[in-house]
């Protein structure tokens, strides 16, 4: 996912055509669905809650509404960062970079928190 997203936003600074969009899609996609909800969900997944000194555990169940309500905000989380960071190379939303870069960081540590909630 990680390598997946570097290529993208690659490909993404070096078209100056309505393209690039598509890219920051498929950067976000990978970004927000390939690395950041696919190990969300395996973590989630490995679990085994312990209930008493016997041994015996408790199964987790996932809601399919919150699993796909997460993955959403996943994307979309990383869609926006990734459109400031864009931007930002343009000084269109941010004139400094250091502060762009803050701002991204925010949202996603926003993006994981609204994946649990």
């Amino acid at each position: 996912g990680a390598y997946a997203t570097m290529e993208c936003v690659s490909m993404m600074r070096t078209t100056e055509s309505r393209t690039h969009h598509l890219w920051l899609l498929a950067a976000a996609f990978c970004l927000g669905f390939s690395s950041m909800f696919t190990m969300h969900i395996l973590g989630l997944q490995s679990v085994e809650v312990l209930i008493n000194e016997r041994g015996e555990t408790m199964e987790i169940y996932a809601d399919e509404g919150a699993t796909v309500a997460s993955a959403f905000v996943a994307v979309v989380g990383c869609y926006i960062s990734l459109f400031l960071l864009h931007n930002t190379t343009k000084e269109t939303v941010f004139k400094d970079h250091k502060l762009a870069f803050v701002f991204s960081g925010l949202i996603l540590a926003a993006t994981f928190y609204g994946m649990h909630y």
